[in-house]
């Protein structure tokens, strides 16, 4: 199902448009696309899990295989010149990701 489109975050010298595209979730997946991006990091309410931190050239798509627990997820993106951007908290409704 298809969650909700990014909103952009103040960072560094004001508003970025790291976050271009959307999250979505599906078979247990979070997929997430943005324009080029050196990190992204998915935040959750599991306090340990792996595969949440990315760090690359060029990212622009990241998936993370959801933890049995996760309930929401957050999405910081951080481009080339050190600015950031975020997702609003995503629900995760582990019934209707089927």
């Amino acid at each position: 199902y298809m969650v909700e489109q990014f909103n952009n975050a103040v960072g560094g010298e004001g508003n970025i448009e790291t976050l271009e595209g959307i999250a979505q979730i599906e078979n247990g997946v979070l997929e997430v696309n943005c324009s080029p991006a050196v990190e992204v990091n998915i935040y959750t309410n599991v306090a340990w899990s792996r595969g949440r931190h990315t760090v690359g050239v060029g990212l622009t798509r990241v998936k993370y295989e959801l933890h049995p627990l996760d309930k929401f997820a957050r999405v910081e993106v951080i481009d080339k010149d050190g600015r950031t951007a975020y997702t609003n908290f995503i629900k995760i409704d582990k019934e209707t990701d089927k």
